[in-house]
């Protein structure tokens, strides 16, 4: 599909589609309320902490089949990259995510454009399973 100048792109590139896709709307209110609780309290609110919590619970991580050590070590990991982030960065990353959604699958299979998907191994959120299905839509 043509761009906003009307030219076709020379190529696209996805990275790290999410374990997630498909299944978009919770997920989706999901990055707004955790943008406003650290939006209104800061990244060291309860809500924030709450909710690295729920992203570790999500079907994703589960089956990952980390011990519960596991979990509790990959939440202070994702507390402190967060926290390493200005509150408006994390805010605006969090509202980016909510906007971001891969677009249908007809229209990924009617892609005519080279396509890159990028993902990695480890990481329960974007599975190379879920790179797999995307790329097994593209023509």
């Amino acid at each position: 599909e043509a761009g906003r100048s009307g030219v076709p792109p020379p190529g696209l590139v996805l990275m790290r589609p999410p374990a997630m896709w498909g299944a978009w709307a919770p997920w989706q209110r999901r990055y707004e309320m955790a943008a406003c609780w650290a939006e209104q309290d800061g990244l060291e609110s309860k809500d924030v902490e709450g909710e690295a919590r729920h992203r570790l619970v999500a079907p994703s991580y589960a089956a990952a089949q980390l011990s519960t050590a596991q979990l509790s070590e990959r939440k202070a990991q994702l507390l402190e990259e967060w926290r390493k982030m200005e509150r408006g960065v994390y805010v605006a990353a969090l509202r980016g995510c909510a906007l971001s959604e891969l677009p249908a699958d007809d229209e990924l299979r009617s892609l005519q454009v080279p396509v890159l998907i990028l993902a990695a191994h480890g990481d329960a959120e974007h599975p190379v399973e879920a790179a797999e299905d995307l790329a097994a839509l593209i023509p």
